[in-house]
């Protein structure tokens, strides 16, 4: 597939809970986050559990006005086929927030692929992921396919999974974004996808921001993907002095364009309208400020926001479904 020029964004678009939008209107977007749903499996105990499980549409709809205050338009919504996902539900928020949300297929990995009742050895995943993303699912189209590997040494599971997502993306257009276990395996996920017929310039590896070697960074950034740090907000890992060092060194490095921020936050704890904090909007209203602060470029940060998400998002197939039925926001 070719790859979406600068040039070419005028005509290219995206697919969203309630239609088409051309990619130019996506405006400020986060690009790894979780609004409704919860893991499948329970590894944690019941208390923890719990903590992991957003299923209050009203709830919900209150946290994303904080995000229309920060600015926020788009959404890219992770929790996929292992996750308990509603795409009704996401729909509904999308229609009453006004914020254009892009639903996500696929699988974290091959463990959490089983425990929600797939087989990745025999089962056709292509063609649950292909079909999600050009039939839908409960009438909507998912705009973005997960696959990912797990903690410890990659599975045959796991491989399974990441070369599914390839061929899936190589039949639909449609973008891909990983799940990595703190940054493990994410050249190895990379090259599998590559092998496997992937566009790496519409690959995101996600929580990269967990992976300390800074040359694992930059290889991925040198084979054309794009890096998501998602972890932003959870003191427990990185602070805002630590982002400070490593975008400047991704920046200096000259790969300001492949750099996507975004809140991973799948838990109540980490929403505000749960009491949480710091909530959803953190990385929009505070979190570039305080970069700036530190004298980080914003016009480069705010690329993170706008200009990257647009230009990795965009889908690369010609025979898109029929959407005329249905109406994207900002339209």
């Amino acid at each position: 597939m070719a790859s979406t020029s600068p040039g070419s964004l005028h005509d290219a678009h995206v697919h969203t809970v309630t239609g088409e939008l051309p990619a130019s209107m996506l405006g400020r977007c986060l690009s790894h986050v979780h609004l409704l749903g919860g893991p499948t499996e329970r590894p944690l105990g019941i208390d923890d559990n719990d903590d992991l499980h957003l299923h209050d549409e009203m709830m919900i709809e209150h946290e994303m006005r904080k995000l229309t205050s920060a600015g926020i338009t788009t959404l890219v919504e992770m929790s996929c086929r292992d996750f308990n996902r509603s795409m009704s539900g996401l729909r509904r928020l999308s229609e009453s927030s006004k914020i254009a949300i892009i639903a996500s297929t696929g699988f974290r990995n091959g463990a959490t692929a089983r425990a929600a009742g797939y087989n990745p050895i025999s089962d056709d995943l292509v063609s649950l992921l292909v079909g999600d993303v050009v039939t839908g699912d409960d009438g909507v189209l998912a705009g973005i396919i997960k696959c990912g590997s797990g903690k410890g040494d990659m599975t045959v599971d796991d491989v399974r999974v990441i070369e599914a997502a390839a061929v899936a993306q190589a039949r639909t257009g449609a973008p891909i974004s990983t799940h990595t276990a703190h940054g493990q395996h994410a050249v190895r996920q990379l090259n599998i996808l590559r092998d496997a017929g992937a566009d790496l310039s519409h690959v995101a590896i996600g929580h990269l921001d967990l992976e300390r070697d800074i040359d694992v960074h930059l290889e991925i950034l040198e084979q054309g993907a794009y890096v998501i740090y998602d972890q932003i907000g959870k003191v427990k890992y990185l602070n805002v002095d630590d982002y400070g060092a490593l975008l400047e060194r991704v920046f200096e490095a000259g790969f300001a364009d492949h750099v996507l921020l975004s809140s991973d936050f799948g838990r109540q704890s980490y929403l505000a309208v749960y009491g949480g904090t710091p909530g959803l909007a953190y990385v929009a209203s505070t979190f570039i400020n305080e970069l700036e602060e530190r004298g980080l470029d914003m016009s480069r940060l705010e690329m993170s926001l706008t200009d990257n998400p647009m230009r990795f998002l965009t889908c690369q197939s010609v025979n898109c479904p029929d959407e005329s039925a249905t109406g994207a926001l900002h339209g």
